[in-house]
């Protein structure tokens, strides 16, 4: 998997957020978007940190427990995604 972090960069480090991702992942079998609100909304504190990650298969997952993350990602199928504030 493939981690992109924004944020409040020390709580992002010692959470050690990018690692966790993938290592909830491998030991849980779990999928990146599952994978992705496990680390978002249980792991961090709220208002903490946004991520973009993309798995091995393409998946793009975009997430962030702040109110708005500037993001944008683009897929080979044509999938578009770009936003700022949080649905």
């Amino acid at each position: 998997v493939a981690v992109s972090a924004t944020g409040w960069g020390e709580r992002i480090m010692l959470n050690v957020s990018a690692h966790a991702l993938a290592m909830y992942m491998q030991f849980t079998d779990s999928s990146l978007q599952e994978s992705m609100y496990y680390l978002v909304d249980e792991l961090l504190n709220p208002k903490e940190a946004g991520f973009i990650a993309v798995d091995k298969y393409g998946n793009i997952s975009m997430r962030t427990n702040t109110g708005s993350m500037f993001r944008a990602a683009r897929d080979s199928e044509g999938l578009k995604e770009v936003g700022i504030w949080v649905d």
